[in-house]
């Protein structure tokens, strides 16, 4: 079963037309698997206390200090993490930093792995070793640019979370 969350994720929305890829891939095995869709993106950081004062304020200075920049996959996998099923690695020197600058800004500290999922929820790990074996078949260049960054409050199930607002990098 999902954890019911209560916190805010910073999220990097992929632009351009593998956005659009991502989606119909993310669409595809929610549809397969019987779980629900979500906007395709690549989380800078979660876990943030909904708590947090002047979080808007934080944010948008955090998406100000950073320029565009383009990120690249590796390979797809699957887990048994509820929001990580099936999923494809992302790197990027710029990323990392980012991340950082950001586990600064909140106090975190945890080992970044960047990604982007295509399904969330407990499916069967056949199933999720399916949807891996398929995008392993494919010639998989999803890079994108990252130009914006949006503020989500993760608040119970992930059908119910609200995007509050979008930041453009620079």
């Amino acid at each position: 079963k999902e954890m019911e969350l209560d916190e805010y994720t910073l999220w990097l929305e992929p632009a351009g037309k593998n956005a659009s890829i991502l989606q119909n891939y993310i669409e595809n095995f929610a549809s397969r698997a019987g779980t629900h869709s979500f906007p395709p993106h690549l989380t800078l950081i979660g876990g943030i206390s909904s708590e947090t004062p002047d979080i808007q304020k934080i944010v948008r200075s955090l998406a100000e200090s950073r320029q565009p920049f383009i990120v690249s996959n590796t390979v797809p996998d699957s887990s048994d993490q509820f929001y990580k099923s099936v999923f494809i690695q992302y790197v990027s020197e710029e990323l990392i930093t980012f991340n950082k600058e950001a586990q600064r800004v909140f106090s975190k500290s945890y080992e970044y792995e960047p990604h982007v999922s295509l399904l969330y929820g407990k499916v069967s790990s056949v199933l999720a070793e399916t949807f891996v074996s398929e995008l392993q078949k494919e010639p998989l260049i999803l890079d994108f640019e990252v130009r914006r960054m949006s503020l989500w409050h993760a608040k119970g199930e992930y059908t119910e979370w609200k995007k509050l607002e979008t930041f453009p990098l620079g």
